[in-house]
C-alpha cells in the first residue's frame, strides 16, 4: 500500500483495507464511502442515490452530474469570518484516562467529611490494582488517568482517620452521556441473489468437503433462560473464590449456619474468626449475632476467600487501625431474595462493573502454515477474506500486508479507505481473480 504526494513524498495516513470474494456478482458498487460522504453527502438535503458515482474517476460524466445534483439538492458553503468564543465552563477537558470522583458526606446529613480515607481496588482477568486517596476540604475525592481495558469490578469504600467505615459516599457518574442524534429509519432493498451466487457457494462447500446433502437449511433454535437466583456465578465479589458452596437438597438438614460453615469451610475455622459478608453487607467485628441470624435452608452460595484475596480489599496488618478485617479470610453468604436474610445497603462502600477501553478483535484468517481444523473449516468458505482497519504507512509512505487466498477459483476485490493526515479522504478498488 503506497501513499504518496504527487510529487512522490511520503504521506502520513490511516486506511483500511477489505478483500472480498465477488462470488461472481459483477457490479459497480457506488454505496456510500469516506469520499462520497465527507465531500457531499453530510452537506446536501436528503439521500442520494448511489453517491460513489460521483467521484468514480472512470466516469467521464461525474463532474457535470455533480454539477446537477448539488443545483438540485441544494449545497451550503460555510465561511469562517471569526473564531466563536468557547465558553471555559463548558469546554471538555484532556482525557488521560478514565476517572472515579464523587463526595462523602455525613449519613442523614449534608456536611462534608474530610480526610476521610478512600480504597479503589480494580480487578480484571488480567490484572488488578489498589489505589488510595483522601477527601478534601468540601469532602471530594477523585483518582484519575485510569487504564485498564475491557470489563473490571470496581471496589470503593470509605473510612474515616481512625480506620472505621464511616459517612455516605455519592458518585459522579463514571460514564458521560453520549451526543444527541437523529437517526431517520430508511427501509433497505435487498436484490435477489443470482445463480452465479448460489453456485459459488457450492464451490466452497465443494473445496471443504462438505456434501450438498450435508448442507442445512437455516434453523432458528429458541430457548428461555432460567436464572435461579440474581448472584454472582463465578466470581464472588471480593476476588476469585478459594472454596465455592452452592445449596443443594441436604442444605435444609444443618441445625445453623455455622455449622453448615464448619462443616463445608473447615480450614476457616481453625484460628481467628474470617470477615463475614452477608449479601454485600460486611458485618462488623462486634455484630456476629447477624451471621447467625441466616438459616441454612435460606442460603443460595458461599465463597470463602483466602487471606491473600481478601487482605487485597479490605488490608490485613495490624499496625494500622482498622485493616485487620480480611487478615483471616472472608466468607461470603449469598441468600435467596425476600428471606429476611438482606441487610441495608453499605453506603460506605460502592462494587460495579466498569467498562475500561476497548479490547479491539483481529480478523481471523486461515494461515496454512499453522493450520487450526476446527476453526479453518467453519471460516474456509468465508465471503470476507481479509479485513484490517488499522494500516498506518511509514515514513515512506508505504505499508505491507499478507493474507491467504481462498481455495475456489473466483474473483477478488480489494476496497481500501481511509484518510490522510491533511484531511484527504481516499478510497481506491481493485481486483484480481484467483485460479488453479
Amino acid at each position: 500500500v503506497s501513499s504518496k504526494s504527487k510529487s512522490g513524498e511520503g504521506k502520513s495516513a490511516s486506511f483500511s483495507l477489505s478483500v472480498t470474494d465477488t462470488n461472481g456478482v459483477e457490479e459497480d458498487n457506488y454505496d456510500s464511502n469516506i469520499c462520497s460522504y465527507f465531500l457531499m453527502e453530510s452537506d446536501i438535503r436528503g439521500k442520494v442515490y448511489r453517491p460513489a458515482y460521483y467521484f468514480d474517476k472512470i466516469n467521464t460524466k461525474r463532474l457535470e452530474h455533480l454539477d446537477n445534483l448539488l443545483l438540485t439538492q441544494g449545497w451550503r458553503d460555510f465561511v469562517w469570518k471569526s473564531i466563536p468564543k468557547t465558553d471555559e465552563k463548558n469546554s471538555y477537558k484532556i482525557e488521560k484516562g478514565i476517572t472515579v470522583s464523587g463526595r462523602v458526606k455525613q449519613l442523614f446529613a449534608d456536611k462534608p467529611l474530610v480526610n476521610n480515607n478512600l480504597t479503589l481496588a480494580l480487578m480484571s482477568k488480567k490484572n488488578h490494582g489498589i489505589f488510595n486517596t483522601v477527601t478534601d476540604s468540601i469532602g471530594r475525592f477523585k483518582f484519575e488517568n485510569l487504564e485498564f481495558s475491557g470489563k473490571a469490578k470496581m471496589y470503593l469504600n470509605t473510612r474515616d482517620e481512625k480506620g472505621k467505615f464511616r459517612g455516605e459516599m455519592l458518585l459522579d457518574s463514571i460514564e458521560c452521556s453520549p451526543m444527541d442524534i437523529s437517526l431517520k429509519k430508511e427501509p433497505i432493498f435487498l436484490s435477489e441473489p443470482s445463480n452465479a451466487l448460489s453456485e459459488n457457494v457450492l464451490k466452497k462447500f465443494s473445496a471443504f468437503e462438505v456434501k450438498p446433502e450435508n448442507v442445512l437449511k437455516e434453523v432458528t433454535v429458541t430457548n428461555t433462560i432460567k436464572k435461579k437466583y440474581d448472584i454472582v456465578a463465578n466470581h464472588g465479589n471480593y476476588g476469585l473464590a478459594d472454596i465455592t458452596f452452592e445449596a443443594d437438597e441436604n442444605t435444609h438438614m444443618f441445625s445453623t449456619i455455622f455449622e453448615l460453615l464448619e462443616q463445608k469451610f473447615p480450614s476457616f475455622f481453625r484460628g481467628p474468626d474470617p470477615l463475614y459478608i452477608i449479601d454485600g453487607y460486611v458485618v462488623p467485628e462486634d455484630q456476629k449475632f447477624m451471621v447467625e441470624a441466616v438459616l441454612p435452608m435460606d442460603v443460595v452460595k458461599i465463597d470463602a476467600v483466602g487471606k491473600v484475596q481478601a487482605t487485597l480489599f479490605f488490608g490485613g496488618d495490624d499496625k494500622t487501625p482498622g485493616k485487620a478485617h480480611g487478615r483471616n479470610g472472608i466468607i461470603a453468604i449469598y441468600t435467596k431474595p425476600n428471606k429476611g436474610n438482606r441487610i441495608k445497603e453499605v453506603v460506605q462502600s460502592v462494587k460495579k462493573e466498569l467498562e475500561g477501553y476497548y479490547n479491539a478483535r483481529v480478523f481471523y484468517s486461515p494461515n496454512p502454515e499453522n493450520p487450526n481444523p476446527d476453526l479453518d473449516k467453519k471460516v474456509g468458505v468465508r465471503n470476507t477474506i481479509y479485513w484490517n482497519p488499522y494500516i498506518h504507512p511509514d515514513k515512506s509512505g508505504s505499508a505491507t500486508v499478507d493474507f491467504y487466498n481462498s481455495k475456489v477459483e473466483t474473483k477478488i476485490k480489494l476496497a481500501l479507505e481511509g484518510i490522510t493526515a491533511s484531511g484527504i479522504p481516499v478510497v481506491k478498488t481493485s481486483f484480481y481473480s484467483v485460479k488453479k
